[in-house]
């Protein structure tokens, strides 16, 4: 992602929500970061294809104010479709990388297959801004590349979700020790 301050405001201050939308500020944080994107009809939610190191994600960032809140979601929905016999499986994968998640969720529809994962932060009495957006972002596209592979594994191999989950678990082991395996 490129560096980028805040949509244009001067030392970093916020672009209050009387003067522009939370969709309109959002939609200049994008531009800002020179993000190819494409505007929902509605009118209040932005799409766009990211590439990460285990493929490409439909990335999806929604909008939503109320009296005195905002609220951002971002969905990265991974581009195919779990079988109707292993979604049982991949379920419980999510479930226990859910276990210990913070602001992000891995979510599966039972009924078709789709698998994404959700980003949310909700903010009331200040505007979100710019930092808060690229933090959002960044974690919803770092969690969907390190659950893509293990979701792969449950959905089309022979492991088990248990499986997948202790892998997941030995990499992150290594990698906060430093090790790498060649």
């Amino acid at each position: 992602m490129a560096d980028r301050t805040d949509s244009g405001n001067d030392a970093g201050a916020l672009i209050g929500t009387g003067d522009k939308s939370l969709f309109e500020r959002v939609g200049l944080w994008l531009a800002a970061g020179d993000w190819h994107y494409t505007e929902g009809s509605e009118g209040n939610w932005y799409s766009m294809q990211v590439s990460l190191e285990c493929g490409s994600v439909r990335t999806i960032i929604d909008t939503e104010t109320r009296e005195d809140e905002e609220i951002v979601m971002v969905y990265c929905i991974f581009p195919v479709r779990v079988p109707e016999a292993r979604r049982t499986q991949v379920a419980e994968l999510f479930a226990r990388i859910n276990h210990r998640a913070i602001l992000t969720s891995l979510q599966i529809d039972m009924a078709d297959g789709q698998a994404q994962v959700l980003s949310s932060i909700s903010q009331t009495g200040s505007a979100i801004n710019d930092a808060t957006l690229d933090r959002l972002l960044s974690i919803a596209l770092r969690f969907a590349d390190r659950a893509f592979a293990p979701m792969l594994s449950v959905a089309y191999g022979d492991v088990t979700a248990s499986q997948a989950h202790e892998r997941i678990l030995a990499a992150a082991e290594r990698a906060a020790s430093g090790v790498q395996l060649q």
